[in-house]
């Protein structure tokens, strides 16, 4: 059965440490790009790892054709949020400044409040300064430049890119992963590389396949994509790569294949590499990751400065479900509480459910390495953290019941909930 099904058991503990022993080690355009989304301490963290592991790292020509090729837009769409948090900070700030808003705030108290405004804004102001000037001198690009010399594979010819777009029609066509979400992007122009819009991520598929065949090399792939036509998934849980990519690549060049979002990557290779991985860079590219778009990461943008969680906990204890008033349908009606008010309540305990599932996966991804004999990071056992995953299921499950009666009770309101 596991010969002729090889997608399915593809995180077998074996085999992902074989992987990881020996394996090369591939990575997708949007990793790349991310990394001008990142602070700058998350950024380094990832990059260290990279260099450590530089004889055993590679990408793809699409891949790097990918990454060049939007990496303008993207230093220019993370300017733009620059931009809005400086504008927003002094709307906050203008407010502040007007007595009669705030007249129970003495000047004192409200002259230093201002003065930390201002420290913020100016930092802003100067890493975006850093940021813009990356269209012209771009540090990260010069970094990657020297990270995968010679290390990027060749392209395709004119005749074999005419093949791929007739293959790539007729794969979509089959929901063949990996890529069939993305035919919408384009294919209606008249030149080549618009043909070849929708297909990107087939072409990629099909130089990663060669390069394993030609090295002998089983892969781990890193991509930021979480998409279906690349992830197996379950009641919203992503369970690993889609079994049908695992056979394809299997079946076409008999060397193992497994696949990681960069968050629990930089986890692994943290492990791999016997080095500590920094919480806070693991949590800031997962929500990366989940969000597309940085509005306010966890740390200042562009700074290296951030709030460190405690421990393996932290994000289990910030928002406790016991710290929010537990409302029945009828003590909702007792509370008086209106339509905004009780859109705060219901945003908050959907807040603070997500927090819980993130330690919840946290703790999932935590077996996975003790089975792999990698340390986590912290003294536990896995009885210990099954304990601890029952406690958080029960938890997710009083916030989903919450939820529920507030949303009943928002109806009442004759507004509907979020």
């Amino acid at each position: 059965m596991k010969n002729s099904f090889p997608g399915q058991f593809s995180n077998k503990p074996d085999k992902i440490k074989a992987l990881w022993e020996n394996g090369l080690i591939a990575l997708d355009a949007n990793v790349l790009l991310d990394l001008y989304r990142y602070s700058d301490s998350t950024r380094a963290a990832l990059i260290n790892v990279l260099e450590l592991l530089k004889e055993r790292i590679w990408i793809s020509n699409q891949v790097a054709k990918e990454y060049f090729s939007n990496r303008l837009k993207v230093i220019g769409d993370q300017a733009k949020l620059y931009d809005s948090a400086i504008s927003e900070l002094g709307k906050l700030k203008a407010g502040f400044e007007n007595q009669k808003q705030h007249p129970f705030i003495g000047v004192e108290a409200l002259d230093g409040f201002v003065a930390s405004f201002d420290k913020v804004v100016d930092e802003l102001k100067i890493n975006k300064e850093i940021h813009d000037g990356r269209i012209y001198e771009d540090d990260i690009k010069n970094k990657l430049g020297d990270i995968f010399d010679g290390r990027v594979g060749a392209g395709y010819e004119v005749g074999k890119l005419e093949e791929i777009v007739v293959e790539g029609a007729v794969r979509f066509q089959n929901k063949v992963p990996p890529g069939f979400k993305d035919a919408a992007k384009g294919g209606d122009g008249v030149s080549l590389s618009d043909r070849c819009a929708p297909y990107g991520d087939y072409i990629g598929w099909l130089q990663l396949m060669e390069k394993s065949k030609e090295s002998g090399l089983g892969v781990i792939y890193v991509t930021g994509d979480n998409k279906e036509d690349w992830w197996l998934k379950q009641s919203g849980k992503t369970i690993g790569p889609l079994p049908e990519l695992v056979e394809e690549f299997v079946g076409v060049t008999d060397n193992l294949f497994y696949m990681y979002q960069p968050d629990r990557f930089l986890e692994y290779a943290n492990g791999f590499l016997q080095q500590e991985a920094s919480p806070d860079a693991v949590e800031e590219i997962r929500d990366t990751r989940v969000e597309e778009v940085i509005y306010f990461p966890k740390k200042h943008l562009g700074t290296g400065h951030g709030t460190k969680q405690d421990g393996i906990r932290g994000v289990d204890v910030m928002f406790p479900v016991d710290s929010l008033p537990h409302y029945t349908f009828d003590s909702l009606f007792d509370s008086g509480l209106g339509v905004e008010g009780c859109k705060a309540y219901i945003s908050n305990l959907n807040f603070r459910m997500d927090i819980v599932k993130s330690g919840l996966d946290r703790r999932f991804r935590e077996l996975d390495m003790i089975k792999m004999g990698v340390d986590i990071g912290r003294e536990t056992t896995d009885i210990e953290i099954y304990k601890e995953m029952m406690d958080l299921e029960k938890a997710v499950g009083k916030f989903k019941s919450m939820i529920v009666v507030a949303n009943h009770y928002l109806a009442t309101l004759g507004s509907d909930g979020e």
